[in-house]
């Protein structure tokens, strides 16, 4: 056992005597003794994305119950200090962000030690993980980290956002609840299962707006103040529709008016699991401009990326859609983003932990030999995280690529391992973070776009993409300037 886990041994049997219910004396030394086992053992691996053996079929965490291996307080104790000295061990930033770390074991302790359910536990585990206000760090039930890895997530195929400040329907998934429920983009919510959503409610948001409920994933707020008022009001709806660990919301109950002087339409759209597997779209304006769409950094779509970055070689410009990809493979990003090198050139500074102290090391992207030269826009909205952000990021740094749409998420930090639970579930710490060749901070830090560009009603409502039209037309005057 280290002196570090020595000492967190101790802190946590200290604040065993703290805990309203004192346990007996007999049972505080079990608990300590599962404190120091825990300190000394390691949890299982596995990669962080990609298939593993999961069965087809994961029943989510009981709502009532403890599994066996957490039916214990012993048990529980244990499993609440792995994770808590695997983070304090690995994570990138010694300073925990600013958290005091060992605090917040003693403040999740107690919830962890009286859960007399998966859920229970899990709850405190997230909370405390939660506390690092980490865009990548998180603990996730077993069926969780299922789904991520087959992009399955609870969905009614309604996406909502901000529109010139209200709640709105920003689009509808073909195929899917909304859409058979004649759910159409550019709807106006105001309601959300019951909830008004008027300036009160978005007035009562923004004095709580550090409040991030049960996200594991939150955008940073952008540093321009309407940005930031955007996310504070997402942020705010998003909070609305969580539920417990591995429980979602059954149903989403929507009021919605398209019209100033008609009544709202209500709809009641089941949330079911739904799949969105990664996809590479490529394609061509009349004015030469190739179009390159990318939902996910993600193995499963390596073949199909090559192939369009090979059918780039005669495009004038590009304009490479990131909007809505949240990451995903860090060697898939470098070597896409080598593609577009035509010199040896340092794009990042990867910071990682060393005992009490980082390390630096730069991070150099070789040439491609067929590298695409052309002028590049980049189009970003707040959902465009971690690998894609480190995409956008070198693309303006290193080719003078300009970006059209909104700031990016500021989530931006590596993960290179999930440890693995005793039940299933899994750990993820952000081990390496990143600072741009110009000295950026990315974590927590959103890339601000060259041109904001924000979809009005009106557009919506016409299927109108004014991001895009406006990336084509800066893209152009570079193309045709004298």
């Amino acid at each position: 056992m280290t002196e570090a886990a020595r000492a967190g041994t101790g802190a946590v049997r200290d604040s065993l005597s703290a805990i309203r219910v004192r346990p007996s004396f007999a049972k505080t030394l079990v608990l300590a003794a599962a404190f120091a086992v825990a300190a000394c053992s390691t949890l299982r691996e596995r990669p962080p994305s990609g298939s593993v053996d999961f069965p087809a079929q994961l029943a989510p965490v009981s709502q009532t119950a403890l599994a066996p291996v957490y039916d214990t307080a012993e048990k529980r104790a244990a499993t609440l200090q792995r994770v808590w000295q695997l983070v304090a061990d690995r994570y990138y930033d010694p300073s925990f962000n600013g958290v005091d770390w060992a605090a917040a074991r003693e403040r999740h302790l107690p919830a962890a030690l009286a859960a007399t359910s998966d859920a229970q536990l899990y709850r405190a585990l997230k909370a405390m993980v939660r506390e690092l206000r980490d865009s990548h760090s998180v603990v996730l039930t077993a069926k969780e980290s299922a789904d991520r890895r087959r992009y399955v997530a609870p969905q009614t195929g309604a996406a909502l956002g901000i529109v010139e400040g209200r709640a709105a329907v920003i689009a509808v998934a073909a195929d899917s609840p909304a859409a058979r429920a004649g759910v159409r983009a550019g709807d106006v919510v105001v309601a959300l299962n019951g909830t008004p959503l008027d300036e009160a409610f978005f007035a009562r948001a923004s004095a709580a707006a550090d409040d991030t409920g049960e996200a594991s994933v939150v955008p940073a707020l952008p540093r321009d103040a309407a940005e930031a008022e955007r996310g504070r009001r997402l942020r705010a709806m998003q909070r609305l529709l969580r539920g417990a660990p591995d429980a979602p919301l059954p149903s989403l109950r929507l009021a919605l008016q398209r019209a100033a002087d008609s009544p709202p339409l209500e709809v009641d759209l089941p949330v079911v699991p739904a799949g969105a597997p990664p996809r590479v779209e490529l394609t061509r304006l009349e004015d030469g401009i190739a179009v390159l769409k990318l939902t996910r950094f993600a193995a499963d779509v390596r073949v199909e990326l090559r192939r369009a970055v090979e059918q780039l070689s005669d495009a004038g410009a590009l304009i490479l859609d990131l909007r809505g990809n949240t990451g995903g493979d860090y060697a898939m990003y470098t070597w896409l983003a080598a593609q577009f090198m035509t010199a040896p050139r340092e794009v990042l500074t990867a910071v990682r932990r060393e005992g009490a102290g980082q390390r630096r090391s730069a991070v150099v992207l070789r040439p491609s030999a067929e590298a695409f030269a052309g002028p590049i826009a980049v189009l970003t909205d707040r959902r465009t995280a971690s690998a894609s952000e480190l995409m956008a990021t070198t693309l303006v740094e290193q080719r003078n690529a300009i970006t059209v749409g909104e700031s990016t998420c500021g989530c931006v930090v590596a993960v290179p391992t999930e440890h693995v639970l005793p039940d299933g579930g899994g750990l993820r710490i952000a081990e390496t973070g990143f600072v741009s060749a110009r000295g950026r901070r990315m974590e927590g830090e959103p890339l601000a776009p060259t041109r904001l560009v924000l979809p009005t009603f009106s557009d919506l409502r016409a299927g109108r993409d004014p991001v895009l039209e406006e990336a084509r037309r800066l893209l152009k005057e570079r193309l045709y300037r004298p």
